[in-house]
């Protein structure tokens, strides 16, 4: 059982995995050059936001009681187990704006979590509303934030973001299946993704 208690603020130290997309934003007037990385490609697209994450800029941060089953400590010795421990929990809104709107469509969100057991050691969790990551890689994902602000209202066809989506069908599949926005955060489905694991299959 999880309890979660309102601490407050749209910031947080908690780890959160970088996950894709986010509210329409303004575009920069000048696209960045293919050789910037994925935090400079966020906020060309969404903007520079000094004290707010690159992505998901936008969340709020509670703390809580985790309180295993009694079935729990039979399946792992994990100190978390075997007792409550503190947790600090973000949920957040995927992209560079920290204004977005929370029901605004087209956007995966996440759950950070920090547990602290009794013994004081520590395991953080990051997670995400969609079942699957778009891309397999850095590089990847920093070419999916210069498509999509490469592409204008009068981008000839194909555009940018729709040439990146028709090279990358996972990514095409991805935003296809993006989740509708829920009633609350607490009662959205999160999952625990691992793009390293991905990117290992795809080499495969």
């Amino acid at each position: 059982m999880l309890e979660l208690h309102f601490r407050a603020s749209v910031l947080s130290g908690v780890v959160l995995a970088a996950a894709l997309f986010g509210a329409a934003a303004a575009f920069a007037d000048e696209a960045p050059t293919p050789e910037v990385g994925a935090v400079d490609a966020l906020q060309a697209l969404f903007g520079k936001h000094p004290g707010f994450r690159a992505n998901h800029a936008k969340g709020v941060v509670l703390e809580g009681t985790f309180t295993p089953t009694a079935e729990a400590a039979a399946l792992s010795k994990a100190a978390l187990f075997a007792g409550p421990a503190t947790a600090v929990v973000r949920f957040s809104i995927a992209g560079g704006n920290p204004d977005v709107a929370d029901n605004d469509p087209g956007n995966p969100h996440g759950m950070a979590v920090q547990f602290t057991a009794a013994d004081k050691s520590e395991v953080d969790m990051a997670t995400l509303s969609t079942k699957t990551f778009p891309v397999a890689s850095a590089a990847d994902f920093r070419d999916f934030f210069l498509a999509i602000g490469a592409t204008k209202p009068d981008s000839p066809k194909p555009t940018p973001i729709e040439q990146f989506l028709g090279a990358h069908p996972a990514a095409l599949a991805w935003v296809k299946a993006m989740p509708a926005t829920p009633a609350s955060f607490a009662s959205e489905t999160y999952y625990g993704l691992d793009a390293s694991a991905l990117s290992r299959r795809t080499a495969r």
